[in-house]
């Protein structure tokens, strides 16, 4: 069926009454924008409040009733740097529990027990 003059004319009609819409909606959401904006207070940021620092508790007797954390001891294992999630890198557990059997036995004879 081929388009009339009639119906080519009210297709353009519907395109820009449907763009005049919504430029009218933009410039209305604009002003109102703009309104409520003005209408607003101004927001301050608020001011850092500075304190003084109190130095007597570094001269108090209690510091010298704390005690440190112990030193941690090096691992005797080796690191490893294998990624598990590679197929070639994944090491399995039976040479982890190789490795853990023979950490112990070696431990055992460094330490005569």
């Amino acid at each position: 069926m081929a388009i009339t003059f009639e119906d080519k004319s009210n297709s353009s009609r519907t395109v820009i009454v449907v763009f005049l819409v919504i430029a009218i909606l933009a410039v209305a959401g604009y002003f109102a924008w703009n309104v409520l904006m003005n209408s607003l207070p101004p927001v301050e940021a608020p001011q850092a409040v500075k304190e003084d620092l109190n130095d007597n508790i570094l001269t108090d007797e209690r510091i010298n009733e704390l005690e440190l954390f112990p030193d941690i001891p090096p691992s005797t294992v080796p690191a490893r740097n294998n990624n598990p999630f590679v197929a070639g890198d994944a090491i399995s557990t039976s040479t982890v529990a190789t490795d853990v059997l023979n950490d112990a036995e070696s431990l055992e004879t460094n330490l005569d027990i």
